[in-house]
């Protein structure tokens, strides 16, 4: 027996099973997060909220609340910095350029907690590769508690997070750096602008779009990165570069406090949601 379909119905039919997967991976995970928040479970519909109550005056949220607006900032922007400035460099005709540029890439490949693992090695105050170093140089006179230290702690893993995610940065700058028409650059050079004017009103400009993605993406993941934190020090010592997703991690997988880690995740999402407005409304603009 043979029937039709509408191409309208072909379409939906065709679309129903990504919209199942985006339904229980995405929707219902946040949607129960909401709920548990606010104490709403299958054997408890209680509404409330003591758990917000609670998570605005606990200091242990509020410290990892500070240590999240220090640790996302700086590394988005030294990931933007660093990404642009070797995407600069590689977007010049040297030799063996496309070599370095697979080279670059390797740091992004490399999974994070790999990653955390070799920089807390290289960290470590007596193996550390970095403590050898400076000594021999005669840059410091001791060992330095990079991962204990109270005052650089946090800036130690924001290094290793800048190395581990500059080159995705790297990559969508050298791709707007080719898509910029040379024929621009050439009729400065005959207007008589420097390299740093070319810079400022001829690459800059031409790359917005590609700096509005890099900063919505980065600032979205940097909120989200745990994988460095939880390997280098676990949040520690104490909670000296405990960080807000790593927070979450801790309530709901060690302390099984499942409602308080919900309502922290929803404070966390709130928060990337109000960041990415300004990032969103940019590109639709364009």
């Amino acid at each position: 027996m043979r029937f039709s379909l509408s191409d309208k119905l072909l379409a939906y039919l065709l679309l129903l099973p990504a919209a199942l997967v985006l339904f229980f991976v995405l929707l219902f995970p946040m949607v129960s997060t909401l709920l548990t928040s606010f104490g709403i479970e299958l054997n408890n519909f209680n509404f409330t909220f003591d758990n917000y109550v609670r998570l605005f005056k606990d200091p242990e949220f509020w410290n990892s609340f500070k240590n999240t607006l220090i640790f996302v900032p700086i590394s988005v922007i030294g990931d933007l910095v660093l990404g642009l400035s070797v995407a600069l460099l590689l977007n010049q005709k040297i030799k063996g350029r496309k070599f370095f540029r697979v080279l670059v890439l390797l740091p992004w490949m490399i999974p994070s907690v790999v990653t955390g693992a070799t920089w807390r090695w290289m960290y470590n105050p007596i193996s550390g590769i970095i403590n050898s170093i400076l000594l021999r140089v005669g840059l410091i006179e001791e060992p330095v508690l990079w991962l204990s230290s109270k005052s650089i702690a946090l800036f130690s893993i924001i290094m290793a997070n800048i190395w581990r995610g500059f080159p995705y940065v790297m990559l969508i700058m050298l791709t707007g750096l080719q898509s910029i028409d040379s024929d621009i650059y050439e009729a400065g050079t005959i207007d008589g602008v420097n390299s740093w004017q070319k810079f400022i009103y001829l690459t800059l400009p031409n790359l917005k779009k590609n700096i509005i993605v890099v900063l919505a993406l980065t600032t979205v993941w940097e909120f989200r990165q745990i994988d460095l934190v939880k390997t280098m020090t676990g949040g520690g010592p104490g909670s000296l570069t405990e960080v807000l997703v790593s927070f979450v991690f801790k309530q709901y997988f060690e302390f099984f406090q499942f409602d308080y880690a919900s309502a922290i995740a929803v404070i966390m999402s709130v928060l990337m949601l109000i960041i990415s407005i300004p990032y969103i409304k940019g590109i639709l603009a364009d």
